[in-house]
């Protein structure tokens, strides 16, 4: 069993849980539920999670605001927080502050290099952050978790000196068959149990949803009783930056999680076609739902799917998106082999599994 003192940095929990933020708080949960030795750091007091209060340790109690006193409190400040004895410091949002101890082990998770595989979709703020802080954590980590095999190659590919450092650990993901439906939701977006297509995420460009609405609109001319239910923020920017008509397009904006069980439940397909991710958790908490998806062909998405290159579209072809569609509404068959499929993808991630290989790396520093 692991003695040693593990620090965690986990300033992410302060934000909106996204990846990262999930990643971090799984993390975080199973290291404790093993009662190994562990203290966090956080630029404040964690307020949202009273349940780490007695392992945290804070600047203050307010939450970072701002790109530039972020930067510095990860950077530089959170080395007041180390423990003289604490053994391992574990990054989970990648991000090694300068000055460590010489004698702490260092290792960080690197969930995508999305800033310097589409830097068109990066701010001029995101890549400096970046510039300043990704190759000197790659330098001075002895561990580089990698999330995915796609992950793993981007870092071989602009970083191919720290490939002997990688490790390849996958996430796990919520299972949403097991979450209580709240099928209120239903009735308020006025929608049909598998009579509509479901799209989960932030609205960024990334993410390519104005291929999706593309793709969507193509299919509804032959499928006019089908709706798209869009969840994420930002929908009323979205429908007026595409000028969208289609009432069958719904924006649901944000939902509870009981709220997007009942949605991942009652979708009769997924729609996940990002130009790029590093792992893509919304792939597996529809297939935790049986439910089929229609993915890209790019980065991890291959890969977390588990789909054939035939199952898989091209993200830039609202013709190609729209026929896979047409295909899985039109072919009893095809559907209920993806229900079956994503049965049993699912079972190859778990958060049980991240956690039990994240903690062998540790037992080998």
């Amino acid at each position: 069993m692991l003695t040693n003192k593990i620090g965690i940095n986990s300033y992410m929990l302060e934000q909106s849980f996204t990846g990262i933020e999930i990643y971090t708080k799984k993390l975080i949960d199973g290291i404790k539920e093993r009662n190994i030795n562990i203290e966090l750091y956080s630029y404040s007091n964690l307020s949202n999670h009273p349940e780490y209060s007695n392992i945290l340790k804070s600047s203050k109690n307010e939450v970072c605001i701002g790109q530039l006193k972020k930067l510095f409190w990860n950077l530089i400040q959170i080395n007041s927080l180390v423990s003289n004895d604490t053994y391992i410091f574990h990054a989970p949002s990648f991000i090694l502050p300068y000055f460590l101890p010489s004698k702490l082990k260092k290792i960080i998770t690197v969930h995508d290099l999305a800033f310097l595989r589409y830097p068109q979709y990066a701010t001029f703020k995101e890549k400096l952050y970046y510039k300043l802080t990704l190759k000197h954590s790659l330098k001075n980590a002895d561990i580089i978790i990698a999330i995915s095999k796609s992950t793993q190659n981007d870092i071989e590919e602009f970083f191919p000196e720290y490939s002997k450092k990688i490790k390849l650990i996958y996430n796990g993901y919520e299972d949403f068959s097991k979450i209580k439906s709240d099928d209120n939701i239903i009735n308020k977006l006025k929608i049909k149990p598998k009579k509509y297509f479901l799209v989960v995420g932030t609205l960024h460009e990334r993410k390519n949803i104005k291929k999706t609405i593309e793709s969507f609109n193509l299919v509804n001319k032959q499928y006019p009783e089908y709706k798209l239910v869009i969840v994420g923020r930002n929908g009323d920017n979205i429908r007026e930056k595409y000028n969208i008509k289609n009432k069958n397009i719904i924006f649901a904006g944000y939902v509870s999680n009981n709220e997007l069980a009942t949605l991942y439940k009652e979708s009769f397909l997924f729609l996940f076609l990002s130009f790029y991710e590093g792992f893509g958790f919304p792939i597996l908490e529809a297939m935790s739902c049986g439910i089929p998806v229609v993915t890209s062909n790019n980065s991890s998405l291959p890969e977390i799917s588990g789909y054939s290159d035939d199952l898989l579209v091209n993200p830039n072809s609202k013709e190609d998106i729209s026929e896979k569609m047409i295909d899985i509404l039109s072919n009893d068959v095809l559907y209920k082999k993806l229900v079956l499929h994503s049965l049993k993808q699912i079972k190859k991630f778990s958060w049980e599994k991240m956690i039990n290989e994240t903690i062998s790396q540790y037992n080998t520093l």
